[in-house]
């Protein structure tokens, strides 16, 4: 069932006695405080992990113009999606350092070379797994007991609830990838 961002929240809100939301905006204390914490929390959450359904990869485009010092050159970020986290950056399938400034990720590569990077995202609520949900309404449940109830034992046992959750998530829903593939040309050219 695809959920839209007030259905997260008003879940999370339930748990803690507060009233359910058809939306953020107005002056009820639930939709207030829905509207401080819901992105922070949620791209916390997406943060913590590299979840099948946030993740990406793009080939990136180098951009004109004078690189930063201690690299050769500029590359675009993509925009859509645009990254929260970036994973990794490989330069013809190497793992390569990297360093963000706004909108350019700053590499040692060129045109001639394929600039990948892999990326976690803000994932649509209507593409979460179920376990993760669960993950992020225990966590917002938490955030709403301290704001909204202001009572602090609830909020640890929401916390405690949340962590197991996050290991259940994480083991039913986490990057689900083979084993990578050792690269041989590297080591088979150095021993001709």
């Amino acid at each position: 069932m695809a959920l839209t961002k007030p259905e997260v929240a008003s879940k999370a809100l339930v748990m803690v006695g507060a009233n359910q939301i058809t939306s953020f905006d107005g002056s009820e204390i639930e939709k207030v405080v829905s509207r401080q914490i819901y992105e922070t929390v949620i791209e916390d959450c997406l943060a913590a992990n590299y979840w099948d359904f946030a993740s990406g990869s793009q080939q990136l485009v180098m951009v004109t113009g004078t690189p930063l010092v201690n690299f050769d050159n500029a590359f675009q970020l993509p925009t859509s999606p645009a990254p929260m986290t970036i994973e990794s950056v490989r330069v013809n399938g190497v793992e390569q350092k990297y360093d963000i400034f706004e909108d350019k990720l700053f590499v040692d590569a060129d045109e001639e070379n394929e600039v990948i990077i892999d990326f976690t995202y803000r994932a649509d609520e209507s593409t979460w797994h179920p376990a993760f949900t669960m993950w992020v309404v225990l966590a917002l449940a938490e955030a709403y007991a301290l704001s909204i109830t202001r009572k602090e034992e609830i909020a640890e046992a929401f916390a405690k609830k949340a962590e197991a959750q996050f290991a259940k998530a994480k083991a039913r829903v986490g990057k689900q990838t083979s084993n990578k593939s050792i690269r041989l040309t590297r080591l088979t050219a150095q021993t001709r």
